[in-house]
């Protein structure tokens, strides 16, 4: 479907791989309905490649946890500078917020009020922490969109009319392309996957870890190790930090759902873990933040896990090896579980099967593209 309307302009601000991802299949689609519209963005390469004029790459203000923030306020306060800017030169006719909370709603409040349509599009998880912040995205947000059928009910009794069209991964995972890779893994060889993060103070923090565990692996069998890395700009640093060693590849990770051959994955909590568990490969969930923010964390987080595919399938199929507990044993531990038990796998497997039908949906690209192609009408 083509929209016929003037040249607009819309400002999509994406602060991580994951919303890079979203957002470059959001602005294919915006640019094939639209033609003359225009998308200047917070991205990274997909929505570059998609069309998008990026004003900045998220890489720069992409961190976790509070003490981690504080060495990157310049480059926030200087990137919010930009926008606040860019929104005030009446260049912008609307704008879409990809999760990111923090900055986002910076970002939608100084929109809203100069008057430009927001939509926002996969808003936090508010149902884990801060649900008060429900409130805040009515004010801001014009239409929400949400990745997960649940959080509709969950909107609308916190006063948000939100809309659910599928969630964005199942319209971009190849599943026969990964079928036709996975018997490439076999052989008397074990691959498995490591995947630190998608920002580098999670490359940093998670990395040496993972080395750690490779190395216990190696202790108890034939294994070879891939890092597929989830964006251009974190290649030299994961090269450097894995050094080199004989049975290890350090690979650039393609399209969602897109990696190389592994049997078992060591994965740090995020989108990354849902792609994985859609795919069926067996993975070990490990993250680790400073102590201050795991204090405080625990004291506003009201969930038993922190795995995506975990909280919406309410069982554990992926172990989950958080701050202390995840050392180099246990996670050679529970590797090694996998590797060995076929009904672990078996059992991830069939949360695989059930996952695919909770998040399909009519098509959350196409669904959000033309509500904020209406929000011009």
């Amino acid at each position: 479907m083509e929209v016929e309307s003037r040249e607009r302009t819309i400002l999509i601000v994406a602060g991580e791989a994951s919303g890079d991802t979203y957002g470059a299949a959001l602005t294919e689609k915006i640019l094939s309905m639209a033609p003359r519209s225009r998308v200047v963005a917070v991205g990274g390469e997909r929505m570059e490649r998609a069309g998008a004029e990026l004003i900045e790459h998220y890489s720069s203000v992409s961190v976790v946890g509070l003490t981690e923030v504080v060495s990157h306020l310049p480059q926030v306060f200087s990137l919010l500078g930009r926008i606040k800017n860019l929104l005030r030169s009446g260049e912008v006719d609307a704008v879409t917020l990809i999760d990111f909370p923090d900055f986002n709603f910076i970002v939608g409040s100084h929109a809203s009020r100069l008057g430009i349509p927001v939509l926002y599009y996969i808003p936090p998880q508010m149902w884990a922490w801060r649900e008060g912040r429900a409130r805040k995205l009515k004010r801001i947000a014009r239409e929400v969109v949400v990745p997960f059928p649940f959080e509709v009910d969950f909107y609308r009794e916190r006063g948000v009319e939100a809309r659910y069209f599928g969630h964005p991964l199942m319209e971009v995972i190849d599943y026969s392309r990964w079928e036709g890779k996975k018997g490439q893994a076999a052989g008397s060889e074990t691959v498995v996957g490591l995947l630190p993060g998608s920002r580098s103070s999670e490359v940093e923090r998670h990395l040496p870890l993972l080395l750690d565990a490779a190395t216990e692996l190696e202790k108890k069998g034939e294994f070879r190790f891939v890092i597929p890395v989830p964006s251009e700009k974190l290649l030299p640093l994961v090269r450097e930090m894995a050094g080199s060693r004989e049975n290890l590849e350090v690979v650039l990770k393609g399209e969602p759902g897109e990696f190389p051959p592994m049997d078992v994955a060591v994965a740090a909590s995020g989108t990354a873990t849902l792609e994985l568990a859609l795919l069926g490969i067996p993975t070990v969930v490990i993250y680790t933040v400073s102590t201050l923010t795991y204090i405080i964390g625990k004291m506003l987080v009201r969930l038993r896990n922190i795995a995506l595919p975990n909280i919406i399938l309410g069982e554990e199929i992926f172990p989950e090896l958080i701050q202390r507990a995840a050392t180099p044993e246990t996670i050679c531990c529970r590797v090694a579980e996998f590797v060995e038990d076929e009904e672990k796998k078996e059992r991830v497997r069939k949360g695989s099967r059930r996952l695919r039908d909770l998040l399909s949906g009519e098509g959350p690209s196409e669904g959000t593209a033309r509500l904020l192609l209406e929000m011009f009408v």
